[in-house]
């Protein structure tokens, strides 16, 4: 048997069907919501079964629709509660498709007993179409079910008909109206149960699709921290070797014959790259701490001002030029030193990597109810919008600058998950007509 594809919707009578998808969409979607729908029928059909009862008992009617409408009526009552035992107990479920079949059922024997007891005078053809449409609209079957019921049903009409004794003319409108509405029902029937089926598939392919998604997922976030973790593991290992190499650089260096060109020189270079590399997997190390908060947060009272001012000091030192804008005096909080002088230094070192020279790059600070505001504000080229999103993601380099002023890419990264682990957010904003503006969020009180 030809296998189906995954998306594709099959018809309810294909041979590629298995049995239990259709038992599960039959016991599991449509008969359920088919019990509700009896269950609601029935109370709001009741009071009109016991009003036209009462008023047959009061009014001397007819001995057989007083026999119908009790029998209406104590039915009415016993699938009212039959139905509700279904809804309530989860252990009916081979009852409830019976249960089901059995309302249609007694609907359409209904409509043709009112028929032609109650509704001759009047014309029964309008109350039999109501009576096959409104159980085919409501209640969702399989179409070979609904086929079945109304072609009896139908066929017990036409008897009926036959041998009412009507005028010729008369008994062929009745029965074409009739007719008519038994066509509508069974359209109507097929319609609705295939718009359920496909609307079950549809559900089915997008679980599945899901399921499948959640697996990726779930294995690419496996694939991912066995590779941070082979990462950090090398990027610590490599420091120790790295760290004998500064050593013996620096050995180097105090001796006379290394100070002269062109030794001195390559010794320069070599203690360049070595410094890098270090500063590398120092920042590589930083990131997966962060990133798992690993990092050893020390929560303590700190002074925002003293703070950001240390760091400004630092970056002055190196020739930068950092104005600090606050109206505050003081700006206490509970938060951890170490990891918010890193998350400074780290937007303080792209502005002013990224920043033209001999301008100014500016830090606000100011306290909105229980939440810091720390803002760093540059006049670089601003990060384009289309790579706003991956900004703060691992390894993201801008294209607005040249390669060789970037670092690794790491910066923005341990800025952002370092934030996190403080309670707090950063965000970026486009300063006009150029330049970036970083916004440092930080909790005025503990967070815990």
């Amino acid at each position: 048997m030809k296998q189906p594809k995954a998306d594709e919707l099959l018809d309810w009578k294909s041979q590629q069907v298995p049995q239990e998808d259709r038992d599960e969409f039959v016991d599991g979607v449509l008969t359920p919501s088919n019990l509700r729908r009896v269950f609601w029928t029935i109370l709001c059909f009741l009071p009109l079964s016991t009003i036209f009862l009462i008023e047959n008992l009061f009014e001397g009617g007819d001995s057989k629709l007083i026999a119908l409408g009790m029998l209406d009526l104590g039915l009415s009552v016993s699938f009212l509660v039959a139905t509700r035992y279904c809804l309530v107990r989860q252990d009916t479920i081979k009852w409830r498709r019976r249960l089901v079949i059995a309302y249609y059922a007694f609907c359409l024997i209904s409509t043709i007993l009112y028929d032609f007891l109650a509704y001759s005078s009047v014309g029964e053809a309008p109350i039999y179409v109501v009576g096959v449409i409104l159980p085919a609209v409501l209640f969702h079957i399989p179409a070979r079910q609904a086929y079945g019921m109304l072609a009896v049903v139908h066929a017990v009409y036409t008897f009926l008909l036959v041998n009412g004794g009507r005028p010729p003319q008369e008994f062929v409108g009745v029965w074409i109206t009739g007719t008519f509405g038994i066509i509508l029902a069974c359209l109507a029937a097929s319609y609705l149960f295939s718009r359920e089926w496909k609307n079950y598939q549809q559900f089915k392919i997008i679980q599945g699709n899901n399921r499948e998604l959640t697996t990726l997922n779930e294995e690419l976030q496996r694939q991912k921290k066995e590779m941070n973790d082979i990462m950090a593991l090398a990027a610590h290992d490599l420091r120790s070797p790295l760290h004998s190499m500064q050593g013996l650089f620096e050995v180097l260096e105090a001796k006379d014959e290394w100070k002269n060109p062109p030794y001195a020189e390559v010794l320069q270079l070599l203690q360049d790259n070595c410094s890098g590399q270090l500063a590398l997997l120092n920042s590589l190390l930083d990131s997966y701490r962060a990133e798992h908060g690993q990092s050893d947060l020390r929560r303590e009272r700190i002074d925002l001002i003293e703070i950001i001012t240390e760091v400004q000091a630092k970056f002055t030192d190196q020739g930068a030029t950092i104005k600090l804008q606050t109206e505050e005096l003081t700006a206490s909080t509970v938060s951890d030193p170490i990891a918010l002088r890193q998350i400074l230094e780290n937007l303080l070192s792209n502005a002013t990597k990224f920043s033209p020279p001999k301008t100014a790059i500016r830090i606000s600070l100011s306290r909105h109810t229980d939440t810091w505001t720390i803002g760093v504000t540059d006049k670089g080229p601003g990060i384009p919008e289309n790579e706003r999103v991956r900004l703060f993601h691992k390894f993201f380099r801008t294209s607005a600058v040249k390669s060789a002023q970037q670092g690794a890419g790491l910066g923005l990264f341990i800025a952002s998950q370092l934030t996190r682990n403080l309670g707090g957010e950063i965000s970026y904003k486009a300063e006009k007509p150029h330049g970036s503006i970083f916004t440092l969020r930080l909790p005025a009180t503990e967070t815990r």
